[in-house]
């Protein structure tokens, strides 16, 4: 995923130290990797889609979104390059 390689590289440039590096990555996966239950929340009792397949669709997309992310984060720290087209 184009962003989390950007912020990957990102902090990877910015980062002075190999502590600083992984705190970074441990910070990134741990938030990619964790439900996000209050969006889920909010979508199900407070959105404006109109049925129960539509929030469950978009409730089902944030989560793949969420740990695609974690995959490409923890791809790269295994020395997986950021790709560019």
């Amino acid at each position: 995923m184009r962003l989390a390689g950007g912020m990957y590289d990102l902090y990877d440039k910015q980062s002075s130290s190999w502590l600083e590096r992984n705190k970074m990555y441990v910070r990134e996966l741990v938030k990619n990797l964790v439900p996000p239950v209050n969006f889920w929340l909010k979508i199900l009792f407070k959105s404006n889609l109109k049925n129960l397949n539509q929030k469950l669709q978009v409730c089902w997309v944030m989560f793949l979104v969420r740990y695609i992310s974690a995959g490409e984060t923890l791809r790269l720290k295994l020395g997986g390059s950021s790709t560019r087209d």
